[in-house]
């Protein structure tokens, strides 16, 4: 790594650390605590499954810039596409389609769209399809790669620390510095991932509950916190998810319709629209 990623690496590790400590810590400790770092990693990163979508009622709730809570629904096509449809009164109000090299999202209360390229919204966090997938139910994931799995213990570092594994990627992305904490008491589960830009000025966290017992897709998290801050944007929302009402494998192909009699408007205008 280069000098300045060194130096971030300190800066995130600390982060880290210091949020992780803030944790209420669990008085008798379980065999995962005793287990070795690399252990450790391995029972993290094992527990996974092959699926190829999964269909699944959500929870969210916005708490910056505006306080809104909805229900909804989630479908996540592995590698493909994500979509949040959000509703109130059992009516959709909002919709957003994220793809590898796209996001689409509309508004039906004021009849507004949002069409825009990935690139031009991720240039300098360079994240791929999966790995915000990864990053939404709580998995350990290599940037621009896939998720983390045993094979990639040779391209972490671990710092360990009473009920906690912090794991940082050796290969930083150039323009930002990630890692992710493992909550290592009785149960091991992924507890954070955190991002954070050379410039200081994107910063990108994500916190999560214990895992649920088992899914096709292995474990995954039960609630999803993020917090986003870019310039003077700064986004807090909350996702709980509704495992045991999943549907897995059952479609493939997420389409998008331009909306009729609908304005487009960018993304400047639509953050600007959630500040009002």
């Amino acid at each position: 790594m280069t000098r300045i990623n060194k130096s971030l690496t300190c800066i995130l590790i600390a982060m880290l650390a210091v949020m992780q400590a803030c944790q209420p810590k669990k008085e008798i400790q379980g065999h995962i605590d005793s287990q070795t770092p690399t252990q450790q990693y391995y029972a993290l990163t094992s527990p996974t499954a092959e699926w190829n979508s999964v269909e699944v009622p959500i929870s969210f709730s916005l708490e910056k810039p505006q306080r809104i809570s909805l229900s909804g629904r989630a479908r996540i096509e592995q590698g493909k596409a994500i979509e949040l449809s959000m509703r109130m009164i059992g009516i959709e109000v909002a919709r957003l389609l994220i793809r590898e090299d796209s996001l689409f999202a509309m508004y039906r209360l004021e009849k507004v769209y949002l069409a825009e390229s990935i690139k031009s919204l991720t240039n300098r966090l360079p994240v791929s399809i999966s790995n915000l997938q990864d990053m939404l139910i709580g998995r350990p994931f290599i940037i621009g790669a896939s998720t983390m799995g045993p094979g990639n213990k040779k391209n972490v570092d671990l710092e360990y620390s009473l009920n906690s594994l912090t794991i940082i990627p050796q290969k930083q992305p150039k323009s930002m510095t990630y890692g992710f904490t493992a909550n290592t008491g009785q149960e091991i589960y992924l507890s954070r991932f955190a991002a954070l830009s050379d410039k200081k000025d994107i910063t990108v966290t994500a916190d999560y509950t214990p895992w649920t017992n088992t899914t096709p897709a292995g474990k995954v998290a039960r609630t999803t916190l993020l917090d986003i801050s870019a310039q003077k944007t700064n986004i807090s929302a909350q996702i709980s998810w509704k495992w045991q009402n999943a549907k897995w494998n059952t479609f493939n192909n997420i389409s998008w319709q331009v909306p009729g009699n609908y304005r487009r408007i960018n993304a400047e205008e639509l953050l600007k629209n959630l500040h009002q």
